[in-house]
């Protein structure tokens, strides 16, 4: 735990032991962004080199082979989790989520109320797809590939216009005790009722 309040907070990454929110986001996305754009070349040079050893153009030594070999065996897993990943965020950036708000949007159901309501769901701070990567990559778009530090403070951002349109009225309800969280909280409260005692037994 980090014990500590971080801003737009994405996800605690394991690997480099500290947390991704608003202020070190965009240098992890183009993280893995220049990391995908590696793979690739790497999978075209290794594609186009086979291609050509079955059209009868060239001719690989032992060695060649081996080193083709290992590199495919070894880089297959780790590309495509880091392909997928990167597509992960990518529809994060695209929709203006956070990894946290997403998995809380499914286990709330909140996509479910809004269908069953008849509306289109949309995240409350979805403001269309370029502002969405902007205040993630920055306004300027040429700086958008260069790691740099968000230029805002973090913390407030614009909201969609039309959100009472896309969100659920189970949100307007939380007061009044029937949002989905509530209604976790009662079942869990009951369960706990449920539960044998000592007494009991």
């Amino acid at each position: 735990e980090s014990k500590r309040c971080v801003p737009r907070m994405d996800h605690y990454c394991m690997w480099v032991q500290s947390t991704v929110g608003f202020r070190n986001y965009k240098f992890f996305y183009l993280f893995l962004f220049y990391i995908a754009i590696g793979f690739t070349y790497m999978w075209t040079g290794v594609i186009a080199r086979l291609v050509a050893v079955f059209n009868d153009q060239t001719v690989l030594s032992p060695l060649q082979t081996i080193g083709i070999l290992l590199s495919s065996f070894i880089c297959l897993p780790v590309s495509l989790m880091l392909y997928g990943f990167f597509g992960f965020h990518t529809f994060l950036t695209w929709n203006n989520l956070t990894t946290i708000e997403h998995f809380e949007i499914d286990r709330l159901r909140v996509r479910q109320h809004t269908e069953v309501e008849g509306k289109t769901w949309r995240h409350i701070y979805d403001v269309g797809v370029l502002e969405d990567f902007r205040s993630v990559l920055g306004s300027s778009f040429w700086k958008w590939f260069i790691p740099t530090y968000p230029t805002s403070s973090g913390l407030s951002f614009p909201l969609c216009k039309h959100v009472h349109l896309h969100q659920p009225s189970v949100h307007n309800k939380a007061d009044k005790g029937s949002s989905s969280r509530d209604s976790d909280k009662r079942d869990r409260d009951r369960d706990e009722k449920d539960k044998p005692t000592n007494d009991d037994v």
